[in-house]
């Protein structure tokens, strides 16, 4: 369920939370919205998700509402960096017993997240280089004798 926040797909989250707690979907996506008030972490217990982790799935659901939705709902799940390191620093400071584990499932998304990141430049660069050369050379010809004679003629 962090996965799909980190990812950028809330809406799966909130199917999956809706499911979880058996609260129809359009309450839950309200909750979510409003996941800073006491209803969000009420239909959080009612899932039955454990209540040491609220703070992270908050943390995610503020980096998320700061960084916007990604452009396309229906694209590949690819982990955002910049959400993951905001629920590390968010959750550092915890001291609850699942704390650790989520930690280490944390590092291991960012460090997905960034070779993720990689390969995303490195096809962009590698399209950006099929372009150019894809492009055609264009031989430019310099008649020097031509542009010294021009050139002393208007001195």
């Amino acid at each position: 369920m962090l996965r799909s926040l980190l990812s950028g797909h809330r809406a799966l989250f909130e199917a999956t939370l809706a499911e979880l707690s058996g609260v129809p979907y359009a309450r839950v996506a309200g909750h979510v919205r409003a996941f800073r008030h006491s209803g969000f972490a009420a239909l959080y217990a009612r899932a039955r998700l454990p209540a040491g982790l609220l703070p992270a799935f908050r943390a995610a659901l503020e980096a998320a509402e700061e960084l916007g939705a990604p452009a396309d709902e229906g694209a590949e799940a690819i982990l955002s960096r910049t959400m993951v390191e905001r629920v590390l620093t968010a959750c550092a400071h915890l001291e609850t017993g699942e704390i650790q584990q989520l930690m280490a499932l944390l590092r291991r998304f960012q460090a997905e997240a960034a070779r993720e990141e990689a390969r995303l430049l490195s096809r962009q660069a590698e399209a950006a280089n099929r372009a150019t050369e894809a492009r055609p050379r264009v031989e430019i010809e310099i008649d020097f004798a031509a542009l010294e004679a021009e050139i002393l003629e208007a001195a």
